[in-house]
């Protein structure tokens, strides 16, 4: 696999890191799209590389599958090639043998045995089986697939990622919105979105420092301490 494949939604996802957040995940992606060898990340950008690394298997699996489709059907156009030669030197040995009779000619020369007639004991009604009908098939639902996860599938991706708590505000939030983002846009990627509200909330709730340093006081100087 000679290339990775980034999408506009990425920039979505990539919304909170940092410049160097950025250029450490892109260098990651490079890497392992190369050489199949997942670097370790310390920054927020650590919870969107394993999304995007999964993305990056299923194409080069699917470019797999392709190139192994192509030899097959190369074969085969080789083999049907060969099979044309044959048939062609077959039917010019042909052309060569003394005139036989055909099949048609055969049966025409020839008379077909005849039998006495034949009549099958007639069935009972009672032995027969009534015909069921086929039943009915299930109409799949409005718009061709549901729109959203369930609560469930939202808390097995919450519990992977070690924050269980907050599947029932993700799924909350966004079902009551019908599964659209705040700019009105349907709601694709689901695990992306919830990438999202990780970090925003780990942010949140990260304590801010400060440079002041504590008041202590101590005995030993007169306790005349200004502050």
């Amino acid at each position: 696999m000679d290339h990775i494949k980034l999408f506009f939604d990425d920039l979505d996802a990539m919304e909170l890191l940092g410049d160097a957040e950025k250029g450490r995940l892109f260098t990651a992606l490079l890497v392992y799209g190369k050489s199949g060898e997942a670097p370790q990340l310390s920054g927020n950008e650590r919870f969107l590389f394993p999304m995007m690394r999964a993305r990056i298997d299923r194409e080069k699996a699917a470019e797999q599958e392709i190139s192994k489709k192509r030899r097959e059907a190369g074969k085969r156009g080789i083999q049907a090639k060969q099979a044309k030669q044959a048939n062609a030197k077959f039917a010019k040995q042909n052309e060569q043998l003394p005139d036989l009779l055909s099949v048609a000619d055969f049966a025409k020369t020839t008379p077909s045995p005849s039998y006495p007639p034949f009549s099958s004991p007639p069935i009972p009604p009672s032995s027969l089986s009534p015909v069921l009908s086929p039943p009915p098939k299930e109409k799949p639902p409005k718009g061709g697939k549901k729109k959203g996860p369930t609560f469930e599938q939202v808390l097995e991706v919450a519990k992977l990622r070690g924050c269980p708590d907050l599947a029932k505000p993700f799924f909350d939030y966004y079902a009551a919105a019908d599964w659209r983002d705040s700019e009105g846009k349907p709601v694709f990627n689901w695990q992306q979105k919830f990438v999202m509200w990780q970090m925003r909330e780990e942010k949140q709730q990260k304590p801010k420092q400060t440079d002041k340093k504590p008041w202590s006081y101590d005995p030993g100087d007169g306790g005349d301490r200004s502050l």
